[in-house]
């Protein structure tokens, strides 16, 4: 029954993958690798053929489906219920703390970037850096934020982000 009811996940998920609608997001996203990789590319067929041959890779994309479904509800409803300077300070946050060894706290993002990202107004993004840059937290260059005061930056931060 485990077994069926595993097969039945993963024809789900391949029709999902498989789908031929054009979605704009989709099409719309770019994804750049932080270092040196080999990519691999199969067809559905193949996809199907791996799943049916070793069920724990089959359990495994699920899983990963799963959770991967999971953190968009929790970010989409997370950010969607908080005030906008701590959607703006969860995002500086994460952007900072993801930062490359030795690259310091400098974000390259415009203010535009960061309307964009948050689904905010640029008028919006700019009051709330306005408030930051107040309070010593960060600075504000052309393309640039220099965030000067990461733990005030973590205070403002909602407590899922930290």
């Amino acid at each position: 029954m485990q077994k069926q009811a595993l097969s039945s996940l993963i024809s789900m998920i391949l029709h999902l993958f498989s789908h031929r609608m054009d979605y704009r997001i989709e099409l719309s996203l770019e994804t750049v690798a932080m270092a040196d990789m080999s990519v691999l590319e199969f067809s559905v067929d193949q996809f199907s053929n791996m799943f049916e041959e070793n069920t724990a890779l089959g359990q495994q994309v699920v899983n990963w489906y799963s959770m991967y479904v999971n953190l968009l509800l929790f970010e989409n409803i997370h950010q969607e219920f908080n005030p906008s300077q701590i959607r703006l300070c969860n995002l500086l946050y994460l952007l900072s703390v993801s930062q490359p060894a030795n690259s310091g706290l400098q974000i390259e993002m415009t203010q535009e970037e960061l309307a964009d990202i948050l689904g905010m107004s640029r008028v919006q993004i700019t009051r709330e850096l306005t408030v930051l840059r107040g309070e010593g937290i960060l600075a504000t260059k052309r393309g640039r934020l220099l965030i000067t005061d990461l733990p005030k930056l973590a205070a403002l931060c909602s407590k899922e982000t930290i």
